[in-house]
């Protein structure tokens, strides 16, 4: 009862690191291809706002990145 306890522990811990080693190997995937400014993996959106600055009004577009898998959401703004 103890060995099977103790086997499915580091199976599961086996699993577990090798999952995150993976999410962690895809950020860096995708940081990297942020700073080479290379989206193509992402969802682009874009969005205007009005906003008020010294009483003046303007215009402000904000474009909207996004990435979505099962293990990572990754939203990234750019102006």
């Amino acid at each position: 009862m103890i060995l099977s306890f103790i086997f499915i522990s580091f199976a599961n811990s086996n699993f577990l690191f090798s999952r995150t080693n993976s999410n962690f190997i895809n950020l860096l995937e995708l940081e990297n291809s942020i700073e080479k400014n290379d989206l193509r993996n992402f969802y682009k959106s874009s969005s205007s706002y009005e906003v008020l600055i010294n009483d003046e009004k303007t215009t402000i577009t904000l474009f909207k990145y996004s990435y979505k898998d099962e293990n990572i959401k990754l939203v990234y703004y750019e102006k």
